[in-house]
């Protein structure tokens, strides 16, 4: 007889997996409470262990200097020369902004070698503004150390526990604020003891040095806005307050050098002006005492009225080459200060009032790119590529000054002898005047150059003074620091999301490895996704009686009970014409049951009001019904009628047994002799149902030899014990027909793999 079967399609590996585990993480909904209370706990710990860390964002303004009018042109627009300045000019003020010279500056001022914190239960805490004790070394490179400061009566304060460059020095020594103290870290100036007595101050003493540096690096320069040359300064503190004073500090010690920067320009011009009004000084005071001495001693008085119009044409004359004559002097002191060796990395001077306004911001430019140089040598040396470039660049900007002086000096000799023919052609005129007269408009024409000259240098040096007084800053405050007073650091409700996640990932991710890990069949669904056999039923675990035992009962409401009931009634729709008459039990292996789900099997049938036979067909070894003779007598020909073989069963009125008999040297070929179908066809005359307990199939043979005398094979799987690849092999026995009619029974299941509904009329009262 076939049935009439439903075959499902084979389901993929993951169709399940995520609803399993889901189940399964229901099950052990405790693993998850305790998993996540478990990561609160640790990430509460974790924000009050880790100290909190504040950031402060200050933005300033990089000022580009001004250049003359006369510097820009029309392609200076449209190449935005302008604009890359500004952003060249920002650019070197964030290297100067993060260099070691500012930093140890402000740490000097803010005296950040010297840190206080209290200590408390899980972390310090910080004590930057709130210390009732102000230590400050008395030397400029202290030793570092650690030591506890306690508030005494009468401002007085002890200090303890020393530890010096990592080891522990006994001590104890007291002093009042004010004094000096000397102790194993050296001399310390007690600057104040405030607050309550008996407060305990940890206080930390290190370089300056190495807390300079760990500022320098942990501030963070970028360029907001490259063609506004806005630069934003970032910095991240434990101590919020401290933060947002070190990133101001910063600022107003960078602007300090830069003025200080361009004063030195304005000095070192100031001086050079000095120098040249007291040479002028005293060389007018000779021009002078060599007029009278002239007048005194050739007794001279004023021509007058006769050379008055050789004169005035002369005046024209003199006075153009009295401008010539005062450039070129001033040509001379610069291409003289130029070319002198001692000046070669000094500042040129600016302003000094040549007629050319080009050459005076070639001199302004030569200076800040010295002084620009000169800073960076601060943090590198002269074979860094960035310097030898900065010198290329200034010996370079160097000759071109002096190439453009000297030409100047050209043009100027050249003018002047053009003024000099002119000056003879009116001295032949004069030639008929006094030679005395001729003689004392020589030294009064000498006289008026030196003048001009003096009051132009007296003019310059006011320039550069108010230059001087009215030095301005490069950076401009947009924003001063400031921030969130939040911590950034450590995120508490990040770190809580997390421990929760975590807490919520790890039982899961627990639970699936162990279902990869564990390759038993543990479920339906482990069955349903690798097969296609149809699925008649679920056995669930019985605690409480033996795998063999007999639990079916009449009238029975235990789970064991109503799962063969169910059993019994899927084995009746299998085929509703005539239904399967006999039922063969086999598995994969020993001990999933075979025999419990014979018995109880053939138990539910007989309770049903059907005549019932179980066999034990499994005569490779003795079972426990030893009385008479069994089924390998009947087989060998030793008992010839089939009745003499049929014992009651004890247990219930309506089900008889066929033992398997004493063990026979052959029973494979006992099993295909024909008697096997002779006996199961005269039982079909006398019993509804015929349950054959066979032996495993996949260990012998006799399975599948005495699988053509029936009609349904129940083959058993026992949970948690065939391994899930033996599945596709039993696939291979269904669809190669090996056995009749295959449908898979899931014995021993546990409670959380029963189907929906399981256990619902077993509870109810």
């Amino acid at each position: 007889m076939q049935a009439n079967y439903k075959i499902a399609p084979v389901r993929t590996p993951n169709q399940f997996l995520v609803r399993e585990i889901l189940e399964q993480a229901l099950e052990r909904w405790y693993w998850f409470v305790i998993s996540i209370m478990t990561m609160a706990t640790l990430g509460y710990l974790y924000i009050r262990v880790t100290p909190a860390e504040y950031r402060v964002h200050a933005l300033i303004m990089i000022d580009n200097a001004p250049r003359p009018s006369s510097q820009f042109s029309a392609a200076d627009a449209l190449t935005g020369m302008d604009e890359l300045a500004t952003s060249n000019a920002a650019v070197k003020g964030m290297y100067v902004l993060k260099s070691g010279r500012l930093m140890q500056e402000v740490v000097q001022r803010l005296g950040l070698q010297t840190q206080y914190a209290h200590t408390g239960r899980f972390r310090n805490q910080d004590l930057y503004t709130t210390s009732p004790v102000r230590i400050r070394p008395i030397t400029q490179t202290p030793t570092p150390a650690e030591f506890d400061a306690q508030t005494l009566p009468a401002g007085r304060v002890r200090l303890s526990g020393f530890i010096v460059k990592g080891k522990p020095v006994n001590g104890v020594y007291e002093g009042a604020g004010g004094t000096v103290v000397a102790t194993p870290a050296g001399r310390l100036f007690l600057l104040s003891a405030a607050g309550g007595t008996g407060q305990l101050v940890h206080v930390t003493i290190q370089d300056p040095g190495s807390i300079s540096d760990h500022y320098k690096n942990a501030i963070d320069a970028t360029l907001d806005d490259e063609r506004a040359g806005a630069i934003r300064l970032t910095l991240t503190d434990n101590n919020y307050i401290k933060a947002a004073d070190i990133v101001n500090t910063l600022i107003t010690v960078y602007n300090e050098y830069a003025i200080e920067d361009k004063n030195q320009i304005a000095q070192n011009t100031a001086r050079f002006i000095k120098e040249r009004l007291d040479k002028l000084s005293g060389e007018l005071g000779e021009v002078d005492e060599q007029i009278a001495t002239y007048k005194k001693n050739n007794q001279l008085t004023d021509i007058g009225a006769e050379a008055t119009a050789l004169l005035g044409n002369m005046n024209d004359v003199q006075t153009t080459s009295l401008n010539l004559h005062t450039q070129s002097a001033l040509l001379d002191m610069l291409i003289t200060s130029v070319k002198d060796p001692r000046n070669e990395n000094g500042l040129l001077p600016a302003n000094t009032g040549l007629a050319d306004e080009n050459i005076d911001a070639m001199l302004n430019s030569y200076d800040e790119a010295l002084l620009q140089r000169n800073r960076l040598l601060e943090n590198a040396s002269n074979s860094s590529p960035v310097i030898q470039e900065l010198n290329k660049k200034l010996a370079g900007s160097r000759t071109t000054i002096l190439g453009s002086l000297q030409n100047l000096q050209r043009a100027a000799s050249l003018q002047l002898s053009g003024l000099d023919d002119r000056q003879s052609a009116i001295d032949q005129k004069l030639a008929l005047l006094p030679g005395e007269e001729k003689d004392l408009q020589t030294i009064f024409r000498q006289q008026k150059v030196k003048e001009e000259l003096y009051l132009l240098l007296l003019q310059k040096r006011e320039e550069n003074a108010l230059n001087l007084a009215t030095a301005a800053s490069n950076a401009s405050v947009v924003d001063y620091a400031s921030g969130s007073r939040r911590p950034v650091f450590p995120n508490k409700p990040a770190v809580l999301s997390l421990a929760f996640l975590v807490g919520l990932v790890l039982p899961a991710a627990i639970l699936y490895v162990q279902r990869h890990l564990d390759m038993k069949v543990r479920s339906k669904k482990d069955i349903e996704m690798q097969t296609t056999i149809p699925f008649i039923g679920v056995i669930p675990q019985s605690a409480t009686t033996p795998a063999t035992a007999l639990v079916v009962q009449d009238a029975g409401k235990d789970p064991v009970s109503e799962a063969f009931r169910i059993v019994r009634s899927n084995i009746g729709f299998l085929a509703q014409d005539t239904g399967p008459r006999v039922v063969m039990i086999t598995s994969t292996k020993s001990g999933e049951g075979k025999t419990f789900v014979s018995t109880n099997l053939a138990m539910s049938f007989a309770m049903a009001g059907h005549r019932v036979l179980l066999m034990n067909a499994d005569i490779r070894k003795q079972g426990p019904e030893t009385r008479g003779p069994g089924l390998s007598n009947y087989l060998s020909g030793q008992v010839a009628e089939w009745r003499s073989i049929v014992q009651p069963s004890g247990m219930h009125l309506s089900l008889d047994i066929i033992a398997a008999g004493p063990l026979p040297p052959n029973p494979a070929e006992l099993l295909m002799s024909r008697h096997l179908e002779t006996l199961v066809n005269n039982l079909k005359t006398a019993y509804d149902y015929i349950v054959l307990d066979s032996v495993p199939m996949g260990i012998i043979a006799d399975a599948g030899i005495t699988n053509r005398v029936c009609d349904l094979t129940l083959y058993v799987i026992r949970q948690g014990v065939p391994d899930r690849r033996m599945l596709p092999e039993i696939e291979q026995l269904f669809q190669n027909n090996k056995l009749k009619n295959m449908a898979i029974l899931l014995n021993g299941a546990s409670r959380s793999n029963l189907p929906y509904g399981y256990g619902y009329g077993y509870d109810y009262k």
